[in-house]
Parts: structure tokens; sequence; C-alpha cells
């Protein structure tokens, strides 16, 4: 490379200096023009140069000296060497290309070369340019034989033609220093497999036993293949995947045929059993085990306390609770508990009672072990079961014990009494009545005496029911057998029927009410009223139950209602009150008025007055139940319709022709809208020229201001020159000049404590206070945990400030205490 730039340097050089002499030789051939007429001519030759001078009379050559003679005198000329370029050209293309072709193509160019220097110069770099080439072409073969190598027995051959050749030693000559790192290079990639007789790394030992998921690494200084076979079968495997649970083998051979192989376990789960925890059976029961790396199985038979050891695979054949431990090579272990049980059951049976009886007999079951449930029977406890049975019975009782060996005991019940009475009931009236009802009972046997009835003979016995009564009684026979008997009686009714009076409509109306009775029970019938069933009765009402006013003497109550008696079918009344007061048919009187009545620019007010409650009307607002209210801002003629709550309508004439039309206009604005503690300034801007509005400054013709200090509203007067007047109406309420009310409280004023909470609380919202929580809009708070005397002051949103004092003397100092020196 070094080599290269030279070359170029030089070229360059070479070049500058032929145009350094072209600039000498043309510009003395311009000095000649100007001192003689003789005509200049130059020839240019290879490697010479010929400069002539010929008289004009006798043609012979002359010396062209300094003189200030006239002859003729053509000026030196320097031709640059072309061959010499064209091989330095060629060199630095086989010096890049390194191949035999472009070597030749270059010596020839050099030997074309006349300047003796560079051709040496020239034919040193092309002996260079031959050594790398021969290198260059070791390089090649040697590659070729390593990229054929098929075994070890290969890669020495390669190893032998490396050493045979002397490359290393051949590139360690070369002078050309570009050369010769382009060509170490490629040499020592080469090496990198020649000298490699380190088998690949990988991060497991041989044999291993691993508990958990597992990442493999292999490490090596060329390219490698690996084999990974999982449980026999050939997986897909890259440096760094994760192995899971399994039997592993791993072959790793590099480039340069160095080969390693391991074998290991990966081993994630504890030993499974082939039988579930808790297992129970009632024949032998075979374990299985499975586990990669199942190390020892040991057996507890806690009912003979024996121990054992097992392998993989064994028998229980002996009854027993057993306790089993599997534990593999990675210290996971598993512990399950079956119990095997090949003995049936002992069962025994005994009665409650085996004398005659008329009760339930209870049996109880007792078995010499623990069984699954029994259909129907009461488990007592582990060992114990009961059934009551209700009449005499015989049956075969089969159990099976948790492990599924089955017994049977046989039931034999036949002291059971139980045929009970039979009794029939009749009843005195049997119709709807409002009177008292008798039962009568008559039994098909002899009874006990029934409390609250009345015995007529061994087998009658009546009650009397003063109301209806659902109702069921015990009798009982001399045995002692029971039965129950319904009595039911439906047919008493005193109640007086439970009436409920609805309306059509309670709101004023113009139209008729029709008033709905609906009874609880059927009734009988209404005269003057349509029936719409036995319960239901309807009367329409085309006035009002009052026509003139009655007053109760006793109560002093107007009586506004009608009233109506209601009877059942069986006598009982009661009476109900109909009130229809709210039929209106008489339209309302109506009373207009104006405000103002007189001349003027501004709206007019129309009251309407009626003497009675009236409904809304759109446009007009309702200022009390009888009165409408609507501004005009134009005069108007119209008719307009008012109707009471009933629907009853007035029409009322609106006649309005006292507004005088003003064009006179006044607007009114203000410095700020918004809360200050500053003075307002307040314009008012006339659509015309206007009359100066007393105490008002004057800014233009139509334009005045005014400062106000303190909120106001009121109506100014503005007039113009022709004596049209109108109000600017004038309302300020946002000045504030008030500084917070503030009020200071303490959590604790004279109790020692070690901090004391301090709140502030203001008449209005407030700023943020810095170093203290603002709790809400007009509250904050601080903590203080030292005794403290301050002043703060608060600012409300316009920047109204007040002082106030904190004074906290009742906070406890904690310090440090003191240790005593020896001696003190």
């Amino acid at each position: 490379m070094k080599n290269k730039k030279g070359i170029i340097i030089t070229i360059i050089v070479l070049i500058l200096l032929a145009l350094l002499i072209l600039g000498l030789v043309f510009g003395k051939g311009h000095k000649d023009d100007d001192n003689n007429t003789n005509n200049n001519t130059n020839t240019n030759t290879v490697n010479k140069t010929t400069n002539t001078t010929k008289d004009d009379n006798d043609e012979k050559p002359v010396d062209n000296g300094v003189s200030n003679q006239t002859a003729y005198t053509p000026a030196p000329v320097q031709v640059i060497d072309n061959s010499y370029n064209e091989a330095l050209s060629a060199v630095n293309d086989a010096e890049s290309k390194l191949d035999n072709t472009s070597l030749t193509n270059a010596q020839n160019l050099v030997n074309q070369v006349t300047d003796v220097k560079k051709k040496e110069e020239l034919s040193k770099r092309l002996e260079e340019i031959k050594n790398a080439i021969e290198v260059s072409n070791l390089l090649d073969e040697l590659e070729e034989k390593l990229g054929l190598s098929e075994s070890k027995e290969d890669l020495d051959q390669a190893r032998s033609y490396d050493e045979e050749n002397n490359i290393a030693d051949k590139i360690a000559e070369l002078t050309n220093e570009d050369l010769k790192e382009q060509l170490q290079e490629k040499y020592e990639e080469l090496s990198n497999l020649l000298k490699d007789n380190t088998p690949p790394e990988v991060n497991i030992e041989d044999g291993a036993i691993l508990s958990e998921k597992t990442v493999v690494e292999i490490t090596d200084d060329n390219d490698y293949t690996a084999e990974l076979t999982k449980n026999g079968e050939v997986i897909d495997f890259t440096s760094g995947d994760e192995l899971d649970e399994g039997t592993y083998s791993l072959t790793v051979v590099d480039d340069a045929f160095n080969e390693v192989s391991i074998s290991f376990i990966v081993d994630t789960t504890a030993p499974i059993f082939n039988v579930e925890d808790n297992t129970i059976v009632n024949s032998n029961l075979n374990i299985v085990v499975d586990d990669l790396t199942l190390d020892k199985v040991s057996v507890h038979n806690d009912s003979t306390k024996e121990d054992s050891e097992e392998g993989a695979s064994f028998t229980l054949d002996k009854d027993g609770i057993y306790t089993i431990t599997a534990i593999d090579l990675t210290s996971r272990s598993t512990t399950i508990n079956v119990i095997v049980d090949k003995t049936s059951p002992v069962l025994s049976v005994s009665y409650s009672t085996t004398d005659m009886t008329n009760q339930n007999v209870i049996v109880t079951l007792t078995t010499s072990e623990v069984v699954q449930g029994l259909d129907g029977w009461t488990n007592i406890d582990s060992l114990t079961y009961t059934k009551t049975y209700e009449a005499n019975a015989e049956e075969t009782v089969n159990v099976t014990d948790i492990a599924g060996n089955t017994a049977s005991a046989n039931i034999v019940i036949n002291n059971i009494d139980k045929v009970v009475p039979e009794a029939t009931v009749t009843y005195q009236p049997t119709d709807m009545t409002n009177e008292n009802v008798t039962a009568t009972l008559v039994a098909s046997e002899e009874i006990t005496p029934l409390d609250g009835w009345t015995s007529v003979d061994a087998v009658t016995y009546t009650k009397e029911y003063e109301g209806n009564a659902n109702d069921t009684i015990t009798i009982t026979d001399l045995a002692g057998n029971t039965a129950n008997v319904e009595i039911v009686i439906g047919n008493i009714d005193k109640e007086v029927p439970e009436v409920e009076v609805t309306y059509s409509t309670t709101d004023p109306t113009n139209s008729d009410v029709t008033v709905t009775i609906t009874a609880n029970e059927e009734i009988v019938e209404l005269e003057g009223w349509n029936k719409v069933d036995e319960k239901t009765y309807t009367k329409v009402y085309s006035e009002n139950t009052i026509t003139e006013v009655t007053i109760d003497t006793e109560t002093s109550e107007i009586i506004d209602y009608e009233e109506i008696v209601i009877n059942d079918l069986v006598g009982n009344s009661t009476i109900i009150n109909i009130s229809v007061i709210n039929i209106d048919r008489e339209a309302p009187a109506i009373e207009v008025t104006y405000a103002p009545t007189d001349e003027t620019n501004d709206s007019v007010t129309v009251t309407l007055t009626a003497n009675e409650e009236i409904a809304e009307l759109e446009g007009w607002t309702k200022a009390n139940a009888t009165t409408l209210t609507k501004v005009y801002a134009e005069n108007t003629s119209e008719v307009i319709s008012i109707s009471d709550l009933a629907g009853n309508s007035t029409d009322v004439n609106i006649a309005i022709s006292n507004i005088v039309v003003s064009s006179l206009t006044a607007n009114v604005t203000y410095s700020t809208t918004e809360p200050t503690n500053e003075d307002v300034l307040v314009r008012i801007t006339a659509s015309e020229e206007i009359e100066p509005i007393v105490d008002w400054n004057i800014v233009d013709e139509t334009t005045y201001v005014h400062i106000y200090t303190d909120n106001v509203e009121e109506d100014i007067t503005v007039s113009s020159l022709n004596g049209e007047t109108t109000t600017a109406h004038v309302e300020i309420t946002n000045i504030d000049k008030t500084a917070p009310a503030l009020e200071v409280t303490y959590s604790e004023e004279t109790e020692p404590v070690e901090e004391v909470t301090v709140t502030i609380t203001s008449d209005e919202p407030i700023d943020e206070v810095e170093g203290w929580n603002k709790v809400d809009d007009v509250t904050i708070s601080n903590t203080y945990t030292e005794n403290t005397t301050e002043s703060v002051i608060v600012f409300d949103l316009v920047g109204n400030g007040t002082e106030v004092d904190i004074v906290i003397e009742n906070i406890i100092e904690t310090t440090e205490p003191t240790v005593p020196s020896n001696g003190d």
C-alpha cells in the first residue's frame, strides 16, 4: 500500500515539472516575438531536443546565443516518457490482482521503459509481486485441501502441505507490507483450522444428573456440528437451547475433526406412582414407580409396623395401611398412602323394642369396621347406623366396607300396630252466614276426649266456631293410635265489606266525573248505580255533590259529600262518602292592567288577574296561581285566550299604544368583570351624541366614563341632543377590598404533646401559603414539631391579605441523654 502511494506521488511531481517546463518555454517564445521579427519553430521528439536557427540568405545553421542578433532561435522542449506511465499502471494492476496474466502484461511493459532507474524500480516490484502470487497460489491450494478434508487424516495431509511449502516463511519474506498483510490475514484464517487439536467444550459433564431444566452451551474456536439424542431419538438442537426432562447423548465434532461425546440425564420431576395417594383396594396391589433416576423405594406397613426396601415394581398382598416413599438421585421424593383390605366386615343388629307397640321401631346396625354409607340409614358414628321403621318389615341389609368387601344382615320387625281411627266432620249451617257454625265429629271407634269439644257419646263430639277456621285436630283411640282430622269452616262472614272509591279525575274539569265503587266481596245492588260486576258499581256525576253549604253541627266541618250504604250478601253493612267537588263549567273572569299607561320609550308590562287559578300560557310568566304577566317591547293589539284548570276559557283583548320608539341606545362596558381589589372603570357608549352625564367624565361626544370604588347597581339616564332618553344599567359585583377574616385553631393548646397541628379558616376562598397544606378553598393547615412563634400572611383570591400570629409553647422538646463519665 505504501509503494502505491509513493508511485502516485511521483507521477504527480513529474506532471507538475512538465507543466513548469512548458510554461518557461512558452514564456521565452513570447519574449522573442517582442524583440525579433523572425519566426520560431519548436519541434518535440522523444528523449531528444534539437534547436536550429536558419539565416534568410544562406540557410546555414548559426549558433543561437544570448546576443541581440536577429537570428531565429527555437525554444527547447522536454518530452515525457509515456512508456513508464503505462508500465507503472500495469504493475499496479498486477499488484492488485495477483494473477500471472497481469504479471506477464506488466513485465512486457516494464521491458519497454527506457529510463534505466525507473525500469529497475518497477522490476523489483514485479519480483515482489511474483513472490506474492506464488504465496497466494499456495494459500489457494491449502484452502482447497482444507475444504476437501473429510477426516482427520485429510486434515493432516493439509498440515504437511503447509509445512513442506514453508508458506509462513514465504509470507514473512515479502517486503510489500500491504501484500504481506493481505496474505498473512488469509493464512491466519486457515491456520485456525490447521492448529486446532482441542475438542469442543460442553458446559455439562459426562454422566451428569441434572435436577432442573438445563441450557447446553458448546464452545469452540472453529465451526462444529452437534448431534443430540433424547430418549434415543435425534432432536433439533442449537447451542444455548434449554433441555427439559429426558435421557440425552450429545456428540460434537468441530471442523478440525476434534470430537467430544457425553451422556447425561435431566430429571425435573419427583418419582411418580402408578396409583394415587389414599388408594384403597380389596385385592393385591401392584405398585410401579416411574422415574429416570430412581434411587430407592421404602415401604412401611402401619398395621404391622414392618419396614422394607423395594424396587421400581412390587406387590402388596397383605392387609394393612401402607406408607410408601420413593427417592430419586436428585433427592426428590414422593410419598403415598394406600390401604389393602381383603377382609369382609362383621355385622350385629339390635332393636329399640321387641314388645308389641304402636310406635316406630329403631334398628341399630353395628359394623366391625368403617363401611360405605347406607341409603335410608343414619350414621351415628364411624361404626354405628340406625334406621326407624314405621311398619312391620323383613329385609336384608347389604353393606360394603371402604375397600369394597361386602357383608349382609337380616332385619325382622313384626311387633308394630298402627291402625289409626277414622273420623267424619259435618257443619251447620253450610250456607254463607254472619252467625256461628257448629261442627260435629264422628269417629270410627271410641276415642279419648278432645280438648275444647263437647262429648255427645263415645264416638261423637261437637264444637261451636264463631269465625272461619282451618284447623287440624288429633284423635287418639284407646290403644294409643292417632289420626289427624281437618276442620275447615269458610262460610262465616261477620266482616263489613271493604270498599274503595275512585274518580275518573280529581283535577279541575268542565266534564262529568265518573265515580267507581269497588268492594272486596259481592254486595247488594245499589239503586241509581250501574253494575259492572258483583263487586263493582259506577255512577256519572254531572255536577258537584255539594250544591249548598252544609255544616256538621258536631264537628263544624263543611259537608261536601253524599253517604252511600254498602251491604254484603249476609247483611254486613258499611257507609261510604262520595265527594265530587272538581266540576267547574264557568269561564274565569279576567282583569287586565298595564304599566306604565303614559307614553314611554321603554317596554310595557301587561298583568292578567283571574278570579280563580288559571293555566300557564306560552310567552307569559305565571306570577302566582291567578296572575300572568308579559313584557311588550312594541305597541300591540291582540286577543288571547285564558283557561282555568278545568279547561273553561275567556278571550281577553290586549291593546298597547303608548310605546314611543327611540333610536337612542347606550352600551355599558367594564374595565374588568373578574374579581378584583382595584377600582372598576365603567364606559357608556351611546349610538349618537348625547348630553353630559352628571359626575361622569367625557371621552368624546358619544362616550363617558366613571370610576367606581365599590360594588353598585344603578340605572343611568342617557339623553340625546334632540331630547330622546334611554337607560344604561350599571351593575358591579366584582370589587373586593376586604381582607379575609381568619380564625386560628390548635389541635392542642395546653397539654404537652410531641406535635401540634394549626388550622387557619377564612370567611372566603384563599390562595395557597408556602409550607402549608391547603385542605379546601377556605382552610389551610400545618403541623409543627417544635415550639414556634411566627406570623403568617393569608391572601384572598384578589390579593387582600390578613396577618395572623402563630404561637406554640406546649411541644415537648426531646434531648439526647447525657452519659456520666467514670467517677462522676
